[in-house]
């Protein structure tokens, strides 16, 4: 009778915790996307020699991140027109200034997120991109050069996330 008890608390006991365990709300995040500096790979590198890796976590509460087909075409890296651009899904921009026409833009480098397809019950998505950037180069007449970058990444609805900024990078020019 004892041993009954035992093995009826002990089912009880899981039923219990399974269905506690399926009551868990999945995340919600806002739709528009939002990001979060980890890590960047070095301080310091060698124009045209050294690659950067630069990870940053991000979340989507619509989960429509990425685009599934990709072209770079009708895109100028010195001016708005990759923010508007229909593929282009993350962008980094490069803090030295340049002008243009009498203007003073920021450079960018853009790239796609992978296409991110809807799975399970929730649309809401989060997870960690790193970003690779090479053939970094120095402004002509320098030494060494300082650069710091920003990041920032579009969904598929046109939603921007916030913005995020690496230190100071230090670019040997020799």
């Amino acid at each position: 009778m004892h041993r009954t008890w035992c093995v009826a608390c002990l089912i009880f006991g899981l039923v219990v915790l399974l269905s506690m365990q399926s009551c868990v709300e999945p995340p919600r995040y806002p739709n528009e996307p939002a990001i979060e500096l980890v890590s960047v790979s070095a301080d310091t590198i060698q124009q045209l020699q050294d690659s950067l890796y630069i990870e940053f976590k991000f979340t989507d509460g619509d989960g429509d991140l990425g685009f599934e087909d990709f072209n770079t075409d009708d895109c100028e890296l010195c001016d708005s027109s990759c923010y508007v651009h229909p593929t282009f899904s993350l962008f980094v921009l490069d803090s030295r200034f340049n002008i243009v026409n009498g203007d003073t833009v920021r450079c960018l480098k853009p790239f796609n997120v992978p296409f991110v397809p809807a799975k399970g019950a929730t649309e809401a998505i989060s997870g960690s991109i790193t970003v690779l950037l090479t053939n970094e180069f120095c402004l002509p007449g320098k030494v060494t050069d300082t650069v710091n970058y920003s990041i920032v990444i579009k969904d598929r609805a046109g939603n921007f996330s916030n913005k995020i900024e690496t230190g100071n990078i230090i670019l040997l020019c020799n």
